[in-house]
Formats: C-alpha cells, structure tokens, sequence
C-alpha cells in the first residue's frame, strides 16, 4: 500500500490509500495543488523556483512545466511567494511614545528625550544619542507616537523583548518554551530581524521534539531565504524609514542604489511596493503643500505690492507679473520634497488641488476705484415693492431723485470720482493694510488662479448702499437759497458705488 498526501492550500491534506501490486508503479510521497489564474488547478510536486518562475512537475502526466507566477491564482501566487521568501510579509510594526523637538533651523528632532545637563537635553532615536544645545530649540517638545524602529535599533528591540520572553524561554515546561520561541521567532520576522526569527524557529522542536514539523517548515524555509537577503531588507525598510520622514529625494536615491547593488535580489516585488508607495506619499505631500504655500506666497507678494506708492504700479503687477512670481516662488519652496519639480508640473498640481477652506478678501472701502462695472458685478436686483401707503410713495420718490442724480453723473465717471478724487490720490491716502487686502482679492478674483465663489455685497456705512447722499441747505441771505431746500451729492466714501465688495476664494 502507498500513500499520497495532497496539500490542499497551504494547510489541510487529504491522504489517498493506493493499492499497487506492481513494483513498477511510481511512489509519490505528496502532490500539492496548484490554482490557476484561469480557474484550472493541477495536481503534482513543485521541483525548483525562483523569483521570476516555477518548475512544477505534473501528477496526472508526468510531464514537467515551468511557468510564470503570473499564472498562478494572485492569492496562492502570494502566499507561495511569502513561503519561499520573494517578498517581504505583511506587518503592524509597533508603536512606542517620543518627543518631536522643533528647532531654530525650522526644521524638527524627532527621539526620546533622556535627560537633561548643563545647557543641553539628551535625545534618542535609531541613530545615536544626541546632546542638543538648549539654543537650538525653538520651542516646547510634544509628544507624539512613531514606529519603534525610528528609535531602537533592530538589535535593541530584540533585546527588549527577549526579556520580556526569558521567563518563558526557560520554562521547564516543554510546550511553554516552544510556543515561547515559536511567538518571538513570529515578533522578530515581524521588525525584520530574520536572523533571529530563524534560530528561534529552529529552537521549537528542541524545546518540544512533539511540534508539528510539517507547520514550522514553511517558517523555517521563508526566514532562511530572507535571512540570506537581511541587507536587502534592512535597505528597503530605511526606505520606508525616510519616506515616512519626508526625505523623499534619498529615498529614491536608495531605491535607484538598491537596483544597483543587488540586481538579482529576490525582493524586487518589495522593491516595487516600495517604490510606489514613495511616489504616493511624494506627490501627497504635493499636493497638500502646493496649495497651502501658494496662498501663503500669494499673501506675502500682496502685501510687498501694498507698499508700493503707485496704484498704477501695483495694479500693473498683480494684473501681470504677480501669478509668475507666485508660480516661482512655490516651484523654489516644493524643491524640498521634489529636487527636480518643474514650473509646469507645480502649475498642474495647484490647478487639480483638492477643494480647501475658503478664503476672504474685501477691497473695502476702495471697492470704487474697480469701477461701476466690477464693483457691483453680481448684484441681484431688489424685487418691486407691490405694496402701497406714504412710506412706499416718499420711498419711491427718493429713489426716483437718486436715480435722475446717478443717470446725470455718468458723463464724469470715467477715471476720477464725482468729488474730484483719483484712484492715485486715494491709494495714497489709503492704509498699507487695506492696499494689501485690496490687492489679494483683486488677484484672486481676476487672475483665474483661483476658484471664486459668488460675491458678497454690504451697504456702505455712510450712504446706507444708495450711493448719495441727501444735503440739506440751511439758507443763506449771500447766495439766495431757501433754507430747508435739498440737494444730492455722490457719497464721499464709496464714491456713489454703494457697496463694498468681498470675495471668497480658494
């Protein structure tokens, strides 16, 4: 009688008793399945295998087939490839508590803070010990939470929790000192360290020769292989280690390194997970910082026109030059996540930003010197009162007189107001502050960089939104005039436009 085992997955197994009563008939001691991408499966032995391929030799035929692992079922596809040690396993790395320290530079240490001494404190993280002069702080620590290798050497994590297992490690009890080292050969795969992982693995059925053998052989074979490619792993992991920092160029520059040095290296699946996950989280932290430095720029650039004494002048620039500037000056601040980002790719970046707060700008009381035309674009007429009585009637006729006032004042409305005031006599007179602001919400309305929503309208204070405002005469015996006779005059603060203007942008 033979025996077959044929492994179902990666696990179960289902034993075939075979009669044979010839000497000629073949012994095969296990078939494994195999499940196709297709939907197929074959029955057989897996031979050899590398990373790119797999030598199968089939139950059915006899015949031996090679193939990719792209033909295999992605989910068996990973899990032999997890076995055989092609890509690194799947993990939560732990978490432990540490200080984020800002510093002068306006850059930030990241560590455990150890102590203090004379004028400086003592910093931890994974690469050394640092004593950090207290004038090189900026400002308080915050706690905060990292992923322990930031901190600990692999060899120091080790050894942390290999105290916390020794106990049970030298447990009299065979099946307490086996699971002991079968959990801590788990944790150690888990940082990376499979050199570790490997000789506690191969310490289970020394502690307890009872241990399924068939269990353990997949650890054992998956910690050899990638205790042969440790450096591989430490490389990619200090990858991750940098990209989760922010240091994107270096971590590209060791991806390219990677290549270089280990061109045959099993872990090039883990290589290309890597590399995605950089140019993700890159081009995430574009994107968020694309649109928060350009408005910040946009802000500054505003209030360096404001102090220019021409509104001619300033007007001219954030008409022209301001956008290129901007565009510039946010292209020179992203080179810290990107060296070799360009102009045009900043431009399409802040063009496909995300939707962020809205923003607000007023041209205040200047809201006159954009014209009739701007200055009260948007606003909705107000519907016809259809209600009578004294107060609609004396309603009716002074917005009558105002409307006979405004329609007579057209011809002198081009570059100056009513009173005589140009638009370069009242920026001079007019705050750095409220130029600013003046500025920003007019580049941000028609620049066409940003996206503006419908504007916003307030009377003016002085003339209650009509624009004019009613005199009263009081009489004199000089020029003749009747007392209590009126007459309209264009408000002299909004300049007969009625409203101040506010936009809201982003």
């Amino acid at each position: 009688m033979k025996k077959i085992t044929l492994a179902l997955g990666l696990g179960a197994s289902l034993v075939f008793h075979l009669l044979s009563g010839t000497a000629q008939s073949q012994t095969v001691e296990s078939a494994e399945m195999l499940r196709l991408r297709d939907g197929s499966i074959l029955w057989g032995n897996i031979e050899s295998h590398t990373d790119v391929d797999l030598s199968f030799q089939r139950l059915d035929t006899g015949g031996h087939v090679t193939m990719k692992w792209g033909f295999l079922d992605p989910k068996q596809e990973h899990e032999l490839r997890l076995i055989f040690g092609y890509i690194a396993s799947d993990y939560q790395e732990e978490i432990v508590d540490a200080d984020r320290i800002p510093l002068v530079d306006g850059t930030e240490l990241i560590g455990v803070i150890l102590g203090r001494g004379d004028g400086v404190i003592l910093v931890k993280n994974v690469q050394a010990v640092i004593s950090l002069p207290v004038e090189r702080i900026s400002g308080q620590a915050i706690h905060i939470q990292v992923p322990a290798s930031d901190i600990y050497s692999r060899e120091e994590l080790y050894q942390q929790k290999l105290d916390e297992f020794s106990q049970s490690l030298d447990s009299s009890e065979a099946a307490e000192s086996a699971l002991a080292n079968y959990d801590l050969a788990e944790w150690c795969e888990a940082i990376g360290d499979y050199g570790h992982a490997l000789s506690h693995y191969q310490a289970v059925p020394v502690a307890d020769p009872t241990w399924p053998l068939a269990e353990l052989q997949p650890a054992l074979e998956r910690t050899q292989r990638k205790s042969l490619a440790q450096a591989e792993v430490d490389q990619l992991r200090e990858v991750d280690r940098l990209t989760r920092r922010g240091n994107y160029d270096r971590s590209f520059e060791m991806l390219a390194e990677f290549t270089k040095t280990y061109p045959n290296s099993p872990l090039m699946d883990d290589w290309n997970k890597q590399r995605e996950s950089t140019e993700k989280a890159q081009l995430k932290s574009l994107r968020v910082e694309v649109s928060k430095r350009w408005h910040a720029v946009a802000s500054k650039r505003a209030r360096e026109a404001a102090a220019l004494s021409s509104y001619g002048e300033a007007l001219a620039y954030v008409s022209e030059g301001m956008s290129q500037e901007i565009l510039a000056s946010v292209t020179s601040d992203l080179t810290n996540i990107d060296k070799d980002i360009k102009p045009e790719e900043v431009r399409v970046l802040f063009d496909e930003r995300d939707g962020s707060r809205w923003r607000k700008a007023s041209y205040g009381i200047g809201t006159w010197i954009l014209g009739e035309g701007k200055a009260r674009a948007g606003i909705e007429p107000e519907p016809e009162s259809s209600g009578g009585g004294e107060q609609d009637a004396a309603r009716k006729a002074l917005e009558d007189k105002i409307k006979r006032y405004l329609d007579n004042q057209k011809a002198v409305r081009a570059s100056s107001s009513s009173d005589g005031e140009s638009p370069e006599d009242f920026w001079t007179s007019y705050s750095v502050n409220s130029r600013a602001n003046w500025l920003l919400a007019y580049y941000a309305e028609f620049s066409g960089d940003m996206e503006v929503r419908k504007a916003q309208f307030t009377n003016c204070k002085e003339c209650g939104g009509t624009g004019v405002r009613e005199v009263v005469n009081l009489g004199s015996a000089r020029t003749g005039s009747d007392a209590g006779s009126t007459r309209m005059v264009s408000c002299p603060t909004c300049h007969h436009i009625g409203v101040v203007r506010r936009i809201s942008y982003r």
